[in-house]
């Protein structure tokens, strides 16, 4: 899995936030086990290939390190919007920050990674090398906030105390995210499944290029999928795609009905009618 497959994967948790922030209370603790377990894999073979380009001669112009570079840069924009929903959630439901804890961790040590790529990334020769870096960089920076934009208006959800603070903390450009979310106001109309793919195509247009294969394309598949268990899979439908805001609004309406039929029938049990003969 490519590293622009994990942003389209964080896209579709950003466009269904309103809904896995007010239904989905509880975060699966083996999804974010394996989210920690194979984010810390991928950190450590960054760390190590990083070590390696750093040494006099290494080669930081062909394909290995592009790859590498590439990976990085373009999960930003996985990394940064989950973390910002993970403490979203957090506040939203009160609990004890553990998932929050964990994602900013895992943020922490992808930052590392970044700081320890750009020294390198300055010793290419090739301009033409530096530039498709810069503008890979310049694209994650844009789609990490415009992800966030989509959060922004998620994160009002009762029990969110400062909701913009918690989203524009992550921000590369804060002025930028609140732009954003004016466009996702604007898809709130549409179905979270048009907006998906709207925003899937948008992202492959953008994003297309002349990407390496992926640096570390099996961890990169683990972390897909410890993201999608992190709210269980009650927040899924039987097609793997995030339950519709009308399909939530319809099994909450029928919840509250039986609910209610059965507070009458407790408050006022039925009486045997006296026979008349």
């Amino acid at each position: 899995m490519h590293a622009i497959e994990l942003v389209d994967v964080a896209g579709v948790l950003c466009l269904g936030a309103r809904n896995l922030l007010e239904d989905c209370p509880h975060v699966s603790q083996s999804a974010i086990l394996d989210y920690w377990t194979a984010a810390r894999c991928r950190l450590d073979a960054w760390g190590r290939d990083l070590r390696s380009f750093g040494r006099p001669g290494a080669d930081v112009s062909g394909e290995d390190f592009t790859a590498l570079a590439e990976e990085v840069l373009l999960s930003q924009a996985h990394t940064r919007p989950l973390t910002a929903l993970c403490v979203l959630h957090d506040r939203r439901w009160n609990t004890s920050d553990e998932t929050a804890s964990v994602a900013r961790n895992i943020l922490a040590g992808h930052e590392e990674a970044l700081s320890r790529l750009k020294p390198l990334w300055s010793r290419s020769t090739d301009r033409k090398h530096g530039l498709h870096l810069s503008v890979t960089a310049s694209r994650a920076r844009r789609w990490s906030d415009m992800l966030l934009g989509y959060l922004l208006p998620a994160g009002g959800s009762p029990g969110v105390r400062n909701p913009e603070g918690h989203v524009i903390e992550f921000a590369f450009e804060p002025q930028r995210v609140v732009e954003f979310a004016f466009d996702a106001d604007a898809h709130s109309g549409r179905s979270i499944l048009d907006a998906q793919r709207l925003l899937s195509a948008s992202l492959r247009m953008t994003l297309s290029g002349n990407y390496s294969p992926a640096a570390n394309p099996e961890i990169n598949q683990r972390i897909a999928g410890a993201t999608f268990g992190l709210f269980g899979p009650e927040a899924f439908d039987e097609f793997g795609l995030l339950r519709s805001t009308w399909v939530r609004r319809i099994e909450r309406s029928a919840d509250e009905t039986l609910g209610m039929l059965d507070g009458l029938f407790e408050e006022k049990p039925l009486q045997p009618v006296p026979k008349r003969f």
